[in-house]
């Protein structure tokens, strides 16, 4: 198996775990509370600095801010 194959699955893995992790329990709830805490308004710019598959980046951005999501 190819080092870039590997990686591909290895990138697979993990957003198929972060996605496990978002849907446990209270994930949503917790979620939904760290943006009321933000008191983002539409337009208001935000980073997501390990963030992941994305999820949060797409909520922010569903809530008007121009939200950007920085991984490796």
């Amino acid at each position: 198996m190819s080092n870039e194959t590997k990686t591909e699955e290895s990138s697979r893995e993990l957003v198929t775990l972060l996605d496990a992790v978002d849907a446990l329990p209270g994930a949503a709830e917790l979620r939904s509370r760290s943006y009321e805490l933000l008191a983002t308004k539409p337009g208001t710019a935000v980073v997501d600095v390990g963030c992941g598959a994305g999820r949060a980046v797409a909520e922010l951005a569903e809530r008007g801010a121009t939200a950007i999501g920085i991984d490796p």
